[in-house]
């Protein structure tokens, strides 16, 4: 329903988003005092259904102080490895980013307006985690661990000829 379909865009929206944002997301084209009313209804509902996940702060909307969202867990992960000076803490910051990915971001709103740029975002961040991790597989000697980190990155981005082509480097190099 439309409280489940908010809690969604607020996370998706990086945690917080402006009131009028969300009343567009939900109630295209409303006028503005029946979207702001639909909207203080709306998070009536998710209060007592669900607690207190959303909170109204003046004209912003945001998740509730303690509410985690698997997306953000999994893009602070992945942005620690990618800025990592030192090679194991990155190796390790993939690899727990890897751990923490829950999957395509949001299957059936990906296309949504409100969720192309952070589905866009999350599988370039997951490109880069698995391009990492295979690399540093590779130079571990790891090529099984590598073709399956490639491999996997193939999934996500099956355009990506430069992949391919590593992956075919690899396969080839086990003869």
């Amino acid at each position: 329903g439309r409280p489940e379909r908010a809690v969604r865009m607020v996370a998706v929206a990086g945690g917080r988003t402006h009131a009028d944002t969300l009343i567009e997301w939900l109630w295209p084209g409303a006028a503005p005092d029946l979207g702001r009313n639909r909207l203080r209804n709306l998070l009536s509902r998710l209060r007592i259904s669900s607690g207190d996940i959303l909170r109204r702060d003046g004209e912003v909307v945001a998740l509730a102080p303690g509410c985690e969202v698997d997306l953000k867990t999994f893009e602070t992960r992945a942005d620690q490895a990618l800025a990592a000076a030192d090679a194991r803490e990155a190796i390790a910051s993939a690899r727990a980013a890897l751990e923490s990915y829950g999957g395509e971001l949001l299957p059936d709103d990906q296309y949504q307006p409100w969720a192309e740029r952070a589905s866009y975002r999350l599988r370039g961040k997951l490109l880069d985690v698995l391009d990492l991790l295979a690399r540093e597989a590779e130079r571990q000697g790891e090529v099984d661990e590598a073709v399956r980190l490639l491999s996997r990155a193939v999934d996500v981005e099956p355009h990506d000829e430069m992949r391919y082509l590593g992956l075919a480097r690899l396969l080839s190099s086990q003869g």
